[in-house]
This record gives structure tokens, sequence and C-alpha cells, in this order.
């Protein structure tokens, strides 16, 4: 784990340091072949983006069996957070209204009636919005990332005020390991299960 991937001020990261956490993330992703994808740039800080993502239904109706997602990672500069942005489509190519992608997180194995729950009526992780993607400027939804940070500070809580020794630097907070821990917590309410070996790469690097 190289110091270039420390940052002071965690769970908030800067764009540059957004930009770190994703092509750490990244990497992770070609070697264990989970096809994460980086994308974009320029003025806009570049998203990680994980398409065609097929969930099977329970429905009877033979154009409901089944739809896809795309998930993406978007970097929101008011927040310094990440933002988990996704659009979902039905075989025919018709995009998901909002009460729909509720009944299809409902059908999934990994969304929990607790995981339900969060999205629609409390505020862990903000509930399920639509806005224009920051990126790409047409409608997606995402999970509003009001309560982002105090969530992610269970997990990144210690600031890195200027490490002295190994030892020192050994226990602060890495962006290599940020983007596993926001979508271990964002994830599985909306059906995106993070593979473990993201987790088990960042431990064998400690």
């Amino acid at each position: 784990m190289t110091s270039s991937l420390l940052w002071s001020r965690p769970p908030h990261v800067t764009k540059n340091e957004f930009i770190a956490a994703l092509t750490a993330f990244q990497r992770k992703s070609e070697l264990i072949n989970d096809n994460w994808n980086l994308e974009g740039g320029g003025i806009q800080a570049p998203y990680i983006i994980k398409k065609d993502v097929l969930h099977n239904l329970t429905s009877q109706d033979p154009e409901r069996k089944w739809c896809r997602i795309d998930y993406h990672v978007v970097y929101s500069a008011s927040y310094q957070m990440p933002v988990l942005y996704f659009i979902a489509y039905w075989p025919d190519g018709l995009t998901l209204a909002l009460e729909e992608t509720y009944y299809v997180f409902s059908q999934l194995s990994s969304v929990t009636p607790e995981h339900l729950a969060s999205i629609k009526e409390t505020p862990f992780g903000g509930s399920i919005s639509q806005n224009d993607h920051p990126n790409l400027g047409v409608p997606y939804y995402y999970l509003h990332p009001c309560n982002s940070a105090s969530l992610l500070s269970l997990v990144f809580g210690l600031e890195c005020t200027g490490c002295s020794n190994s030892l020192e630097r050994a226990r602060c907070p890495k962006l290599s390991d940020f983007i596993p821990a926001f979508l271990s917590f964002f994830g599985p309410p909306i059906g995106l299960e993070l593979e473990q070996a993201y987790f088990e790469a960042a431990m064998s690097n400690q």
C-alpha cells in the first residue's frame, strides 16, 4: 500500500482523492474479473460503472421475468462523497419507474425487508431520488448522500494527521479501501453485492 493512498480528512474525499480511490478499486476489479469500468474525466470527476447486472424475477409476465441494472459510482463535490446512481431496464428496453424499482428490489434475495424499508421509509443512506446524472446529463435514480458521511465515519473515523512511522501509517484509513466500504453499505439495499475478494485484497495489503 503506497502512502499516496492515504488521506487526511476521512470519510470525506476531495476530487483527486476520489479519483485515487476509484483507480485503486478498478484495478482490484480487473484482478478478480468483476467488470467495473472507469469512465469519463475532464471537468467532471471520472466515475465507475458496472453494466448489465441481471436480476431474475418471479413475475408471470414474460416481459417482466428479469431486469438489468447499470450501477455508477459518481463524485459529489458538494458532499465530498461518492454517490451510487443506477438505471434499470426491462427486457424490452423500457426503463423502470420508481415503484417498479421497489418491486424489483423486493424480489431479490440479496435485499432484505430491512434494506427495502431503509430506502423507502427511513434515512439510511438517503432515500431513492431521481436527477440528471452529473456526467451523462440524463435522468438516473440515486441514493441521496446526506447520511453517507455519518455511516462511513463508522469505518473511516480516524484522521491521519501526519504519520511519523510505518506502524502509524498502517493504522491510517486508506483510500484503496474506501470504495469497497462505500459499496458494502449502499449496494445491498438496491441489489448490488460486492465480491468478498475486495475485502480479502484489502486485508492482505495491510
